[in-house]
């Protein structure tokens, strides 16, 4: 029988891990909010940046309790400078991409990269599923299922579409577009959007304002996707992941210049008890409360993981990271033993992030791969 609470504390370290530290902002915020057992605390003076240590494993670990035994979330060492780095092109970020989907097996990565590396200039796939599947010797199904994972989980939206159409409609779908006007237009009148909406109205008898905000709607999409990423700015990152050379040996530390100390406000843990509150209002506190230990722990849990993977790749690219030799990837397979960890866990761990290194600022994704088998060419 599964636990449940198990299950829903997996499901919240594994959310929590593949956010950056930007998008674990937003989080923060909300959660403090609207759970009373979570605050934003002040600095005391006597305070210094937290050090990273093993994680325990009970509901929040030792070093996560404060000298009064409260549990506290003490953000590691701060660099706020943002950095503008070099784009990859669109393939190579496709195919990074790919590597860290779930549910691949090594013949899926062979042909998700075989459709990437045949995308057009427009970032449509113009080759027929049948050939790429006799290519592989699988069925059609199984390449389909490939494409999908690109079109539904790859950036930027549309790519790996067959064509303008599919394009739009895969955008609509990830924006999750419920009325089915732009859809309609998109399949039906796809020539018409931007010309005359009072024909467009009375055509489908539909009210002009509803035909103006959709045709508006898809006049923010492209049609070919591959120039949407050719004409995006630069990025501007925060590393989350640092890892320094001081003399003849390297640091690895987490960057959190944006988390803010978190504190448990045990004060509320009180009104738990008090008669005046109904057991649905009890039920409610006592599930805060729980989520609040949860959250704390599931912060130091992510910190703990993301140290150790910089600390592996000290470990295993170290002639890059010292400048003699170009970077090899590490398998992801070679990486989980290592890490004890699942495969899925690294992948959750690697979305979004950027490592600061003595060679520049890189995707994290960068410095791993998935093993695949090699196919020759026809």
């Amino acid at each position: 029988m599964i636990d449940k609470s198990e299950e829903r504390q997996k499901l919240g370290f594994l959310e929590i891990l593949a956010k950056s530290q930007i998008e674990l902002l937003d989080v923060i915020e909300e959660l403090v909010e609207r759970n009373l057992f979570l605050e934003i605390a002040e600095y005391e003076e006597s305070e210094e940046i937290h050090e990273d240590e093993e994680t325990e494993e009970e509901l929040v670990s030792s070093d996560i309790f404060d000298d009064d035994n409260v549990p506290v979330y003490l953000p590691s060492k701060e660099y706020r400078e943002y950095h503008t780095v070099d784009k990859p092109s669109l393939k190579e970020h496709l195919v990074m991409g790919l590597h860290l989907l779930e549910d691949l097996d090594e013949t899926d990565l062979a042909i998700g990269e075989y459709i990437i590396y045949n995308l057009d200039d427009r970032g449509f796939l113009t080759i027929p599923l049948e050939n790429i599947a006799k290519r592989f010797n699988v069925d059609t199904e199984k390449v389909g299922k490939v494409l999908i994972a690109i079109q539904e989980e790859l950036d930027p939206p549309g790519i790996a579409a067959r064509n303008a159409m599919e394009s739009l409609l895969i955008q609509l779908r990830r924006l999750g577009v419920k009325d089915d006007l732009p859809y309609l237009l998109v399949e039906r009148y796809l020539p018409m959007i931007g010309s005359d909406t009072a024909f467009l109205a009375r055509l489908l008898n539909r009210p002009e304002e509803e035909v103006k905000t959709a045709c508006a709607l898809l006049h923010k999409l492209t049609a070919f996707p591959a120039k949407a990423w050719q004409e995006s700015e630069p990025l501007s990152v925060l590393p989350d992941l640092i890892i320094d050379k001081l003399d003849d040996r390297f640091e690895v530390y987490l960057n959190e210049a944006m988390i803010p100390k978190i504190r448990y406000f045990k004060e509320y843990e009180t009104l738990i008890y008090k008669n005046e509150l109904t057991k649905e209002e009890q039920k409610l506190l006592e599930t805060m409360k729980q989520e609040a230990f949860e959250f704390l722990r599931n912060l130091d849990r992510r910190r703990n993981l993301l140290i150790e993977i910089g600390n592996f790749l000290v470990e295993r690219v170290h002639q890059f990271l010292c400048g003699e030799a170009d970077l090899t990837p590490v398998m992801i397979e070679e990486a989980a033993p290592t890490l004890g960890v699942p495969i899925s866990t690294i992948l959750y761990a690697l979305r979004g992030k950027y490592v600061q290194t003595p060679r520049g600022i890189f995707p994290l994704s960068r410095f791993f791969t998935r093993r695949k088998k090699h196919v020759k060419s026809g």
